[in-house]
This record gives C-alpha cells, sequence and structure tokens, in this order.
C-alpha cells in the first residue's frame, strides 16, 4: 500500500493534539477509540474535529467543533451520538441540511425585484416597495426561510406599524404578494397575510364644492404674480385631468390646440411603457386659451411647456412649494395636487358623462379604477334613492 494512503492513528487526548505538527498540506489523525472520529490540521493552523457516518449507503463528514475551544473527550461523545443515530437510520444532520437549501425571505425578494417589481412596476412605484423592503421587511424577515413565516410574524409587524395605518396595509400588500409568487413557485402552500385584517382605508381625496373653487381660483390668480407657470400647470391639471407628471413632462409638439388635443406619450403615462397605453387627451376650450395665451408670453425654443427656470433645456422639477402656496392661501390645508385629478373626474360623473368616456380621457385601464377617482354625493345618492322610490311606487 502507498504510503500516503496509510491513515495516521493515534488515541486522541490533548497532549497528543498540542503536539501535532502543522504541514503545509493539510492531513489528519484518526482516533484509536472511535473509528470514524479523526482531526483534521489545516496548513493555518487550525484543527478541528469530524467524523465520518453513512446515511442511505452514502458517506458524509461532518465537523464537531475545533480544538481547543472544544475538548477531546466531548468531541468523541458527539462523534460517538452522530455515529449511533446513523446507525439507527436517522440523519443526525439532516434537518439542519434542509433548513440550510431552503431559499430565505431575502433571495424571495430578489427573486420579487427581478421578475416582477422591474418588468411590471412604475420607476416610482418600484422606488416605494425598496424603501418598505429596506425599512420593514428587511429588518425582520431577511433571515427568515419562505416556508417558516408565519401569519404571527406579518400580525405583529402590522401591529407595530398600527400609528401609520396606510403604510401598515402597504408593507403587508408587498410581503402578501412576495408569498404568492413563493406558492406559485411550490416554496410554501399558503399565504400567511391572508388573515392580517387590514386597518380602515380612510380616504384622503378632496373635492371641492362651488364655494371652495372660488377661492382656489382666486388664489391660483396671486400665484401668476409670482410664478405663472405653477398657477398655469395647476390649472391645466384641474381643467385636464391630467396627473403632474404628464405636465411636467409636456412638450409643445405634443399638442394640436386647433384641434383641441393633447398626444400624451407613453413614456411620461403611468405605466404607459409597460401597459403599451396610449392617450389622446381632447382638450376644453378654456384648456386650450390657457396654453396659447402661455406659449405666447413664454416661447421656449427647446419645446418644453414647462422647463425649469434654472436651466430651460430641462423640464421643471416639480411645484411643490407653489402648491403649498396656493392651498394654504385658499385654505385648504389637506387639498393635495393629485385631488385635482379627483375632482376632474368626479365633476365629470356628476354632468352624468358615461364612465368609460372619463377613463379616456384620464388615462386609465378599467372603468372600476375611474369609479375610484368619480366621488358621489349625498345629492347625488338621495336623487337616486328618490328616482327608485318614484319609479316603484307609481307601477312604472
Amino acid at each position: 500500500q502507498n504510503m500516503s494512503q496509510v491513515k495516521a492513528r493515534a488515541k486522541l487526548t490533548k497532549k497528543v493534539i498540542e503536539n501535532l505538527e502543522i504541514k503545509p498540506q493539510e492531513y489528519a489523525v484518526w482516533d484509536t477509540d472511535v473509528i470514524s472520529f479523526h482531526l483534521r490540521i489545516l496548513p493555518g493552523g487550525t484543527k478541528s474535529y469530524c467524523v465520518y457516518y453513512r446515511v442511505d449507503g452514502k458517506r458524509r463528514r461532518r465537523s464537531i467543533g475545533s480544538f481547543p475551544t472544544v475538548t477531546v473527550s466531548d468531541a468523541r461523545d458527539s462523534a460517538r451520538k452522530i455515529i449511533t443515530a446513523a446507525k439507527s437510520g436517522g440523519d443526525p444532520f439532516g434537518e439542519r441540511d434542509r433548513r440550510k437549501q431552503r431559499q430565505t425571505v431575502s433571495q424571495l425578494w430578489d427573486y420579487y425585484w427581478e421578475t416582477h417589481a422591474i418588468p411590471k412596476k412604475s420607476a416610482s412605484s418600484q422606488r416605494e416597495d425598496m424603501r418598505m423592503w429596506n425599512k420593514h421587511l428587511k429588518p425582520k424577515f431577511q433571515k427568515i426561510s419562505i416556508e417558516d413565516l408565519h401569519f404571527d410574524d406579518v400580525q405583529k409587524l402590522h401591529s407595530a406599524l398600527r400609528r401609520t395605518p396606510t403604510e401598515a396595509n402597504r408593507v403587508v400588500a408587498l410581503i402578501s404578494k412576495m408569498m404568492s409568487l413563493a406558492i406559485r413557485r411550490g416554496q410554501r402552500e399558503s399565504n400567511p397575510c391572508h388573515r392580517v385584517e387590514r386597518y380602515p382605508n380612510n380616504r384622503r381625496e378632496r373635492i371641492l364644492n362651488e364655494v371652495e373653487l372660488i377661492k382656489f381660483f382666486e388664489s391660483v390668480e396671486r400665484e401668476k404674480q409670482r410664478d405663472p407657470g405653477a398657477a398655469v400647470m395647476v390649472t391645466l391639471l384641474l381643467l385636464t385631468g391630467a396627473r403632474r407628471g404628464e405636465a411636467l413632462k409636456a412638450r409643445w409638439e405634443d399638442f394640436d390646440l386647433n384641434k383641441k388635443v393633447w398626444n400624451v406619450k407613453r413614456e411620461t403615462l403611468k405605466g404607459g411603457s409597460r401597459h403599451a397605453i396610449t392617450l389622446q387627451r381632447a382638450l376644453s376650450d378654456r384648456a386650450v386659451e390657457l396654453l396659447v395665451d402661455w406659449r405666447l408670453d413664454h416661447p421656449t425654443p427647446d419645446g418644453l411647456v414647462f422647463p425649469s427656470e434654472e436651466d430651460p433645456s430641462k423640464p421643471r422639477y416639480d411645484i411643490k412649494k407653489q402648491w403649498d402656496r396656493i392651498r394654504t392661501e385658499a385654505k385648504l390645508a389637506n387639498f393635495r395636487l393629485h385631488d385635482l385629478r379627483h375632482c376632474f373626474a368626479t365633476y365629470a360623473f356628476r354632468a352624468g358623462l358615461p364612465l368609460a368616456v372619463i377613463g379616456e380621457q384620464m388615462g386609465h385601464l378599467s372603468s372600476s379604477t375611474t369609479l375610484r377617482y368619480a366621488h358621489v354625493d349625498e345629492r347625488e345618492k338621495r336623487r337616486v334613492a328618490e328616482v327608485v322610490s318614484d319609479a316603484v311606487l307609481s307601477g312604472d
């Protein structure tokens, strides 16, 4: 037999191990008391206890600990227990191996991000998902295996965020979507988020009444003296139902003011590039007049309707400061810029226009989305009740 294949054997003791020399290559010394028990000596000086055992005919080696952290007698006892368990048909490390092979919630996040968030969500939605993951989910769940995440874990996090109920609901919605993907991949059987009772969704939308509209437009007129571009943009949003981003990125080439049409580019629409949405938005006479006057007073060589004051070749970044002035002066502190879009849909709905037509103007994919924007007030609901009552009682 080749001398290099001969196993070095000795009864492993503290003194024997301390006297083992460090060699340029790894080698092992096998215990004479427990045959499969041995010590590995690495070139760097590390000395670790190991044991061989068989499970289903396959030979496996496990590390038990390192010398001198673990004593020889403790390591030998552990080796005996492992060998005995294996001979009884069990796998001492089987469950631990299975846990290591399980994917964690952090790995599921990576899958969600690559296969769902990036290809299917807008840039702003991606940023929001990433923010919630880093702030709420990653610190709590990243190391938990996908199948070990339970209802109690999600419920506890949801309760911890109760002071910000909207945020709490959105966090649960994000992890719920991730779990749905895990179920689809066969990584778990049920969604731990389904029984988490969401906090009531208090609608934050504000629709201006006739008196508030007067105060609003008076405030917009005052803003024209300070920032005419912001005032024109705010008015345009209310008259067209457009989103802020659509107006900020608008170019004159998108408008045909003779035909009273705004051809909104796909890349400026929410989800436009992902859903292949195109939008030809009709303009009212008042909106056309607003734009004509704005272009005459503020011509832009680069074609941007609302260019940046610092760099006219780029669009304005935002009008948050100007908007805060407008709503504060109009005493509409809780009125958001996006509520202009809700106002547009609501007034169109009250005028009796079909949801499909309103949705087309606003760039919605479905009428159900438009319905969330078109708010029904008490007078309209009462009118419905009266009409039905009259019809029933008259026998019509």
